[in-house]
């Protein structure tokens, strides 16, 4: 599916967001995850919610 993967706020329902393998950017455990944090930033800032960037990858390759 690539690029038509559905994106993940829902353009026809205005608070429906999606998450999961099936939107973009891709199926796989770590892009469902990354799908998931990108859907609650987005709902952060729809309601002007403060929140805190993740970066978990940095330490886990600075200690490879």
């Amino acid at each position: 599916m690539l690029y038509f993967r559905p994106r993940n706020r829902f353009e026809e329902l205005g608070n429906c967001y999606l998450v999961g393998g099936g939107t973009h950017p891709g199926s796989g455990l770590p892009t469902i995850y990354e799908s998931g944090r990108i859907s609650a930033n987005l709902i952060c800032k729809q309601f002007g919610m403060p929140y805190q960037a993740a970066d978990l990858a940095s330490d886990y390759l600075r200690d490879a």
